[in-house]
């Protein structure tokens, strides 16, 4: 069992001041490779996760038998950048044992944010499963296009979560989002 303090730095993990960061690294290699997939899903997966939170926000639209208020996003970005993070660090023998690593990583973001009482099971649990979606689809195409570039690229990425995991100041995502859904409820 994990000791109580460390829920909250695992969910500083999947903040989105530290993901969307490290997604954009990711993201720019592969594009610079002309691989637009996970990008694509990236971007896709976001959006059904914001929209999800501004349907809830703003018109009261959820799942109340499943206490699905929207998909939690810390997981969402977690499960879809970190598999590819971890391989892409990792040396050419152990890149799917890595793979798997950092979606287990991102499964532990997904309990940190139950254990920070930030989320329910079934927002989680929608946000592991979009962001899995995410890494497990484009995998095929972007792992080799990502793993294909120079070490000193991928290590950026890992430089970059490092840097803001470490000097940490949460993303205002939530207040934007409430303020959007509500401007959003009253004029439409």
């Amino acid at each position: 069992m994990l000791s109580a303090e460390i829920w909250p730095w695992l969910s500083r993990l999947g903040d989105s001041s530290v993901m969307l960061r490290t997604g954009l690294v990711i993201a720019l290699g592969l594009l610079a490779r002309r691989e637009w997939r996970w990008p694509l899903y990236l971007i896709l997966a976001m959006s059904v996760t914001v929209v999800s939170k501004i349907l809830y926000l703003g018109w009261g639209i959820g799942i109340d038998s499943l206490a699905f208020r929207g998909f939690s996003g810390h997981s969402q970005m977690a499960a879809a950048i970190l598999p590819l993070l971890a391989a892409g660090l990792a040396p050419r023998g152990i890149r799917a044992q890595m793979f798997a690593l950092g979606m287990a990583l991102a499964f532990l973001v997904g309990i940190s944010r139950l254990e920070v009482h930030a989320h329910t099971p079934s927002e989680v649990a929608g946000g592991l499963a979009l962001g899995y979606a995410v890494s497990l689809a484009a995998a095929r195409r972007a792992l080799p296009a990502w793993t294909g570039l120079p070490v000193a690229c991928r290590a950026l990425a890992g430089l970059v979560t490092l840097w803001y995991f470490v000097h940490f100041v949460p993303a205002p995502t939530q207040g934007i989002i409430g303020r959007l859904s509500l401007e959003l409820a009253r004029v439409l």
